[in-house]
Parts: C-alpha cells; structure tokens; sequence
C-alpha cells in the first residue's frame, strides 16, 4: 500500500493509510487535511508539523535540559539512549 503511495499509482490513499502515515510520523492526522495547512498558513512547514505534534514541547524540554546537562552526564545519556535504540531494533521495535 505504501508502495503504491511512494511510485504514485494511488492517488487517494484510504483513511487507515493516513493514519498509520500520520502515526508514523508522530502528528495528528489533522496534519494532512487542507483545512489544517489553511489554518497555519501563516507558519513555515517545520513550524506546522510542532504544531500537529502533540508531544512535540514535551521533546523539546527533555532535549534542551540533556543538552543543559554537564558533558559527561549528557555523553552517558546519549550512550544509553544508542544502547536501547540498537537494542530495539535489533528486537524489531
């Protein structure tokens, strides 16, 4: 289905396309509606996506307080981050 989506041949893919799409990228499926960009189209598109992301000021603080952190505190943070990442792929997450 995706497939399809990536070549072209579907041009108007189904509610639970969207969705899973819209999950996948972390936004609120409202993202990917006309009336969502009319809404915002005042704001830059980086500006538009925060906005569909409801965890986006969430993110935002826990990176800003890790880049605060005193290097080695923010090394051994990042390192265990890489650690569970690999492990999750790896796990097929």
């Amino acid at each position: 289905m995706l497939s399809s989506l990536r070549t072209g041949r579907a041009t108007e893919p189904g509610f639970t396309i969207i969705a899973a799409i819209a999950d996948g990228f972390g936004v609120d499926i409202a993202f990917f509606t006309r009336e969502f960009h009319h809404q915002h189209r005042d704001q830059s598109m980086a500006q538009r996506v925060r906005a569909a992301n409801a965890a986006w000021p969430h993110l935002y603080r826990l990176a800003a307080d890790i880049h605060r952190l005193p290097e080695h505190h923010r090394h051994s943070i990042l390192t265990l981050i890489n650690i569970l990442a690999t492990r999750d792929a790896g796990e097929g997450r």
